[in-house]
């Protein structure tokens, strides 16, 4: 009696271990169809705009087509100083064969809509970052490509600066900031030690004028390296914020504090400023 028993249960058990490898094996192909859907549904949701509009990004620099680019980029795109910030198709034309050159046209004829690469909020990469960045909607935002005449240009950009503005050898540019309100504007300089001074030259309300220069250090803040500038002198405390790396920047990534010090401007005291990124050149008639 215990033997026919212990024959059913074993029995029971061989047949549940049975039952379990055969469900075991049936759910590794839905497993891998399942993860095949996903990769398709992936493609279905593509951007239907995408593919047009960076193939058209891509052609029209070959062709050198600066109107068929501009039809296809997202102005303002931001330029590093002392370069001026491509607002609109016209900017675009000018500095078009500056910033494209023959060894980037021959380039993105081996590269094809799949070489984008989709890094988050960020948008779409080609090389890594290097060349271009793009929207969602495969519209041109950025252009971080390096051609040998676009450094040209910025050297001839910065010595007509060096020239125009009576600069001493000793301090080159940094950066140059104008108040959103037009009545401050900023020029940070460094020299060969890597010590900076800040000039400000204001308007009040009375349109007088008023020049005075701070020295200071910077310290990098921030997962994206913003760089805040810190300046003290006898005219008072100025901290100046300016988003100094790889991320996309715009007007609101800018700006400068002024402490409540009475040796300062009455219409900049205590206050903060936004401001956008300028050209020493263009303040000079402001000035």
């Amino acid at each position: 009696m215990i033997t026919q028993n212990l024959k059913i249960v074993l029995l029971a058990v061989l047949t549940i271990a049975f039952a379990a490898c055969g469900k075991e094996k049936n759910n590794t192909p839905k497993e891998q169809e399942a993860q095949t859907i996903d990769v398709v549904d992936m493609e279905v949701n593509f951007p239907s705009e995408f593919a047009t509009n960076i193939t058209k990004v891509m052609q029209s620099i070959i062709d050198g087509n600066s109107d068929a680019l501009a039809s296809v980029s997202s102005f303002p795109i931001w330029r590093p100083y002392p370069e001026r910030q491509i607002s609109n198709a016209t900017d675009l034309k000018a500095v078009f064969n500056i910033l494209f050159d023959d060894s980037i046209r021959q380039d993105l004829k081996h590269y094809s809509v799949k070489d984008w690469e989709q890094l988050g909020w960020r948008g779409y990469m080609l090389n890594d970052g290097q060349y271009f960045w793009a929207d969602d909607n495969g519209m041109l935002s950025a252009i971080n490509y390096e051609s040998a005449s676009l450094k040209e240009y910025r050297t001839k950009l910065t010595e007509a600066e060096s020239q125009a503005l009576n600069e001493s050898d000793q301090w080159r540019t940094v950066d140059c900031l104008l108040s959103l309100d037009g009545t401050t504007f900023l020029r940070l300089e460094e020299n060969e030690d890597k010590v900076q001074r800040l000039h400000v030259f204001t308007h009040d309300k009375e349109e007088s004028k008023q020049h005075m220069v701070f020295n200071g250090t910077m310290e990098s803040q921030g997962s994206c390296g913003n760089g805040v500038y810190w300046y003290a002198c006898r005219d008072g405390l100025i901290t100046v914020w300016i988003n100094s790396s790889s991320c996309l920047e715009s007007e609101i990534n800018f700006g400068a504090s002024f402490s409540d010090t009475w040796n300062l401007p009455d219409h900049l005291r205590g206050k903060t400023l936004p401001c956008k990124r300028s050209l020493w050149r263009d303040v000079k008639k402001w000035w």
